[in-house]
This record gives structure tokens, C-alpha cells and sequence, in this order.
């Protein structure tokens, strides 16, 4: 397994299951302060790029939506 899929997994366990209510779902950085050592890098701009771009991927996917709208923080939820 590829370090990006084990990734991708692990904020998937992270990530608010459906049927949250959307004041109770989490944010990208929220998702970033739990899920630290998995986004190690070397600056905070690259580390919430990196979880940025796994949720869009998950979004993408249609694994995960995006519950807030248009809205920031945007606040995520398992599909």
C-alpha cells in the first residue's frame, strides 16, 4: 500500500459520519491537529496543502461531502 492510500484511510476513519449534524462535523484543520503525525511535513502551508488535497480527492470521489456549502471552515462528512 502507497503511503498517500494509507492516508487517505486513515482520515476517512476521522472523518464525521453521515447522518452528523453539520456544527458537529470537522474541519480540514481540525482533521490536521488529530491526524498530526500522519501530515508531518515540513511547514504548516504544506501540511494543510497535503490534507487539503486528500479531501478533495475523498470529495471527488464521493466518499466524503462537503457540509458546509460555500462557507470556511469547511466542514466534512462521510458519504
Amino acid at each position: 500500500m502507497s503511503e498517500r492510500y494509507r492516508r487517505l484511510q486513515k482520515l476517512l476513519r476521522r472523518v464525521s459520519r453521515r447522518g452528523t449534524p453539520e456544527w458537529l462535523c470537522l474541519s480540514a484543520a481540525q482533521l490536521l491537529e488529530i491526524l498530526d503525525e500522519t501530515y508531518a511535513g515540513p511547514n504548516t502551508a504544506s501540511r494543510r496543502r497535503m490534507i487539503e488535497r486528500d479531501l478533495r480527492q475523498l470529495v471527488e470521489e464521493e466518499r466524503v461531502e462537503v457540509v458546509s456549502g460555500t462557507r470556511r471552515p469547511r466542514r466534512y462528512r462521510a458519504m
